[in-house]
């Protein structure tokens, strides 16, 4: 799916997460798969637990971080396009 600064994301309900020691741990309760996520995608993560356009995430984590929003913005489409094609995040409401 191709994303755009206007795309509503949020976390798929089903996907159980916890964070321990700066690493995100995501369960796939139907596949039974987890994925560690390190601190950076972690706090992607954080950005869509609640339905946030594209845009709104930038600024969140340029705010987060005091890093260019080129830089951002690329880390987090490449994040959010590998997460919704293995249907942990969702686009739309």
């Amino acid at each position: 799916m191709k994303i755009n600064f206007k795309t509503i994301i949020r976390q798929n309900s089903n996907i159980i997460s916890h964070k321990f020691r700066n690493k995100m741990y995501l369960l796939d309760p139907e596949s039974s798969e987890v994925r560690i996520l390190n601190e950076s995608a972690g706090l992607i993560w954080e950005v869509f637990e609640k339905p946030a356009k594209v845009s709104q995430a930038v600024k969140s984590l340029v705010d987060f971080y005091g890093l260019s929003g080129k830089d951002i913005k690329d880390d987090l489409l490449k994040f959010t396009e590998k997460y919704l094609k293995l249907k942990l995040l969702k686009a739309g409401r």
